[in-house]
């Protein structure tokens, strides 16, 4: 893994890694022709500093992260909690602070409240989902009480390991999907109108208890 990105390692000491270095001279017409214009990458670029990945921030691929792919027909997100490395078609979420609950906050994004969201609110190519940082940062993320959220992410846990063994996993999801409409306060009719498909009379969906 060849981890050099702009602006973080613009004073990166070419002397430290000599091999590597001499390796991407290799490509330098191919690294120079790049058609960038992020952050001062492609000033850079001009200067002959053109051995840098891309611009991105330091990242630990080590820490719990949430990931995505740049597109997709419904919201599609996963999680892992070792080192798992991918190219800019992927996007990830992490807390470098480890004071968020990444579980809640995936059972949140794969719920189908949230799919309404980023097909309305976010960015679409057809019929496809376009999950790129921009509208990644701007998704609502709600705020309640750590007994709704450990909740949400018991049942990611057991979606996680039934996927595993290759299991159905439809009635755990719809259980976040019920959670997710009671924590936004949605009336049955809104509900309807998320899920047209929504299979709970109205007096079932009223007996659902978030606490």
């Amino acid at each position: 893994m060849i981890d050099i990105f702009w602006p973080n390692d613009r004073g990166i000491n070419l002397k430290q890694i000599p091999n590597l270095y001499e390796h991407l001279k290799k490509f330098r017409l191919i690294l120079e022709g790049r058609n960038e214009n992020a952050n001062g990458l492609d000033k850079a670029i001009a200067k002959g500093l053109y051995y840098f990945g891309s611009v991105r921030r330091k990242l630990d691929f080590s820490l719990p992260k949430i990931v995505s792919p740049q597109r997709s027909k419904t919201n599609t997100f996963g999680y892992n909690e070792t080192e798992w490395f991918a190219s800019a078609d992927v996007y990830y979420i992490t807390d470098s602070s480890l004071k968020q609950n990444l579980k809640f906050i995936l059972g949140l994004l794969n719920s189908k409240l949230y799919y309404l969201w980023l097909s309305r609110r976010g960015k679409v190519k057809g019929p496809m989902l376009e999950l790129y940082q921009k509208p990644l940062t701007e998704i609502p993320i709600y705020e309640c009480s750590e007994s709704i959220q450990n909740k949400i992410s018991s049942l990611v846990d057991k979606i996680v390991n039934l996927k595993r063994e290759e299991k159905n996993t439809q009635k755990m999801e719809s259980e976040i999907d019920n959670i997710v409409y009671r924590l936004y306060d949605l009336s049955y009719d809104e509900v309807k109108v998320v899920d047209p498909e929504f299979r709970l009379t109205e007096m079932e969906y009223s007996r659902i208890i978030l606490e």
